[in-house]
């Protein structure tokens, strides 16, 4: 799914942010390197930064607890542990959603070029994953509000906030995984997501 939406967005303001995650069932206990090779198999990782509509950044909490290692080494290439420096995306989570809406793999949020989110399933195990998503993203694209429910405002960024599972979408199975699709030229808080200034740590 990711490969095809990440070639069809290529060109437009929509950026797809990575946040592995070992929360769902603990089936991401790999190293933050071994997740990173294992989405390439799916997805262009070979840009960074601004460059890159697809980043993979450092394994982070979505639900229940933010980080609780601090150490130097936590958000290395060859770390297992969960990276304290994105826990901003586990504190997003908690303050922009309703209990329970990140409950397991394909649960989203969406937001719009202003930061207000809104939130649906309407990407579901066994639907039409690509043309969910699209329909919600060109919504937003043309300026449009997409049929989903709103949320308390937020100015965190523009795009959509989606956890899967790596290896059933094809890129996703053995891992579990969360992503931001966001607005690449119009959300300065995406922007700075996207470089290592920002205190997100991505995996190099």
């Amino acid at each position: 799914m990711l490969t095809r939406l990440q070639k069809k967005y290529a060109d437009k303001s929509v950026r797809f942010l990575l946040f592995p995650c070992n929360q769902f069932a603990q089936q991401e206990p790999g190293t933050n390197a071994e997740i990173k090779k294992f989405a390439e198999q799916y997805v262009d990782l070979a840009k960074s930064g601004r460059d890159s509509n697809v980043i993979m950044f450092a394994k982070s909490n979505l639900n229940g607890v933010a980080c609780t290692y601090s150490g130097e080494d936590a958000c290395t290439p060859g770390s297992k542990e969960c990276c304290a420096q994105n826990d901003a995306v586990y504190k997003y989570l908690l303050a922009n959603t309703p209990p329970g809406t990140i409950s397991w793999n394909f649960d989203k949020i969406v937001t719009d070029v202003s930061g207000k989110p809104y939130s649906g399933e309407v990407i579901m195990h066994g639907g039409d994953v690509d043309a969910a998503v699209s329909s919600a993203v060109d919504s937003l694209l043309e300026g449009k509000t997409p049929n989903l429910v709103a949320l308390p405002d937020t100015a965190f960024a523009a795009g959509w906030m989606h956890s899967w599972q790596w290896p059933a979408l094809v890129a996703s199975g053995l891992l579990a995984s969360a992503g931001i699709y966001a607005s690449r030229s119009k959300g300065q808080a995406v922007d700075a997501a996207a470089d290592d200034s920002s205190g997100y740590i991505q995996i190099a």
